[in-house]
């Protein structure tokens, strides 16, 4: 499982969470992004389909970008964490098709907590599938 980890504007949240996700993942397989080009440029690539991807406070632009590259991350669980809930911003997220919207006011934990099941839940669907081989 692969962590992709996009965040356009780091910030102290985002910093205290991606350091939080380090522990969750195995090394070398968490890969951080603070430009779309080259976050999108990965997305396109092979990766493995059990892969999670934290996008943190895009803006609405880079919304408009994420839902047309939507079907590159068909098999990507999508933690999306919003910098607010304006009808118009919710309304371009809604086009990723994110697995979980959560919104920068949000506390750390309960975001943590959020990407462990997600990670969980693709652990699960690891042993599932190599299971039924």
């Amino acid at each position: 499982m692969n962590l992709f980890y996009y965040a356009p504007r780091p910030g102290e949240k985002g910093d205290e969470l991606l350091c939080s996700a380090r522990s969750l993942v195995r090394p070398g397989s968490l890969e951080v992004f603070e430009k779309l080009d080259k976050f999108a440029e990965r997305m396109r690539r092979l990766k493995d389909p059990l892969s999670v991807a934290m996008i943190i406070k895009p803006s609405r632009k880079d919304l408009q970008s994420l839902a047309e590259m939507r079907d590159f991350m068909r098999e990507t669980r999508v933690l999306l964490v919003l910098s607010d809930q304006k009808r118009e911003t919710i309304s371009l997220a809604l086009r990723v098709f994110p697995t979980f919207v959560a919104y920068s006011g949000e506390d750390l934990p309960g975001l943590l907590s959020v990407l462990r099941q997600l990670t969980k839940i693709q652990n699960q669907d690891a042993f599932v599938s190599s299971d039924t081989s």
